[in-house]
């Protein structure tokens, strides 16, 4: 899918409304990033269980009352640097947002892009985004399972956490009737708030909340081994920004192959000889 349907711009009004939701998403996100730094325990008193532990990298999940499907929250470090992590996520197109997609989601990503945009980045804040966007997944065999669309607010920027430098990107499911839907696919719930902070070793630690509803017939085991991907997702962001900075450079011009110039060469050759011949001929 090349291109992000045009729909009817969403007010303003809905918009600033939304975003205040988002804000409180991100107070209660730092609030608990701040319980569970001080006090590593307060993850298992809030009913979290250890799901995968890796090297700079823990995945915790935990059951919900609302849904078969369960709550992940995700903590670590990335050695790499916060302005990385900033231009690695930043989209403000469709065709960036399907790129971020990609590289992070693999196979699983089919497509997407912006259905609204009401806020991009300023001199005030450089990773400054606001807007409706959508993304399609395969998540399981096709022959099984239907594609499934997610419709989602996102919110990104920057802020601070304990005077230090962070980032935080929020995406949350909106119901967006301008917007019918893509044809084929299950329309499945999420919410992510994910946090990120510069530490003075010049790494990131992160910390994510992330809670998915497929809906339809979907098995809520497969959706809660989760953990691994998550793990390469993370593992893939200290990567990203230096892929997408590559993939944005000029495009430069090959140099003359050793091939093409032995061709020259020859043409040159054969073409000298004629007039030589010629030449000797006519005297």
């Amino acid at each position: 899918m090349d291109e992000s349907p045009v729909v009817p711009p969403v007010s303003d009004a809905a918009m600033a409304m939304y975003d205040l939701e988002l804000r409180l998403l991100l107070t209660t996100a730092l609030a608990n990033n701040k319980r569970y730094t001080d006090q590593f325990g307060h993850i298992l008193d809030d009913g979290y269980r250890l799901a995968m532990e890796k090297r700079h990298f823990r995945a915790f999940r935990r059951p919900t009352h609302t849904s078969k499907h369960d709550d992940f929250l995700v903590v670590g470090v990335v050695t790499t640097k916060l302005d990385d992590i900033g231009y690695a996520l930043y989209a403000d197109t469709s065709q960036a947002s399907r790129t971020i997609n990609s590289f992070l989601y693999g196979n699983e990503f089919v497509g997407g892009g912006i259905l609204h945009t009401h806020a991009i980045k300023s001199p005030a804040d450089p990773y400054r985004f606001f807007g409706v966007k959508h993304a399609i997944y395969q998540l399981l065999a096709p022959s099984l399972f239907k594609r499934r669309e997610a419709v989602y607010l996102e919110s990104m920027g920057s802020t601070t956490v304990d005077g230090l430098p962070a980032l935080y990107t929020i995406r949350r499911s909106v119901d967006l009737p301008q917007y019918i839907g893509a044809r084929g696919c299950v329309r499945m719930d999420i919410q992510f708030v994910n946090v990120f902070m510069a530490l003075p070793s010049g790494h990131v630690r992160y910390f994510i909340n992330m809670t998915i509803n497929p809906h339809g017939n979907f098995p809520a085991w497969m959706s809660n081994q989760r953990s691994a991907k998550l793990y390469h997702v993370m593992s893939t962001l200290s990567q990203l920004a230096q892929i997408r900075r590559l993939i944005a450079a000029p495009t430069v011009a090959p140099p003359t192959s050793i091939i093409a110039a032995q061709y020259a060469s020859l043409c040159n050759q054969y073409t000298n000889d004629i007039l030589l011949y010629s030449c000797s001929s006519s005297l």
